[in-house]
């Protein structure tokens, strides 16, 4: 794996753990100077902000994914017409 998706995958973690986790000391202040240091204050908040619209797509997708998932889970029954007769 690259250095630059460690990074970003490290990001990806800090982020989820202070925005879902609560844990506030993991500020964007020291995600930047941990990861990116070198990266210029606007273009870490350019970096952060792709990180967590990639976190809000990965967690729409898995809400919607749970609500379609979730008819396929449950076996169901259906009665047609010639097993009506039967009965």
């Amino acid at each position: 794996m690259s250095d630059a998706a460690k990074s970003f995958l490290g990001l990806l973690n800090g982020i989820i753990r202070h925005d879902y986790y609560d844990e506030l000391d993991l500020t964007d202040d020291l995600l930047k100077q941990e990861i990116y240091p070198d990266l210029p204050g606007p273009e870490f908040t350019a970096v952060a902000n792709k990180a967590r619209n990639v976190i809000k797509v990965i967690i729409y997708t898995f809400n919607h994914l749970e609500v379609y998932m979730a008819p396929l889970k449950k076996p169901t029954r259906r009665l047609f017409q010639s097993n009506t007769m039967a009965i």
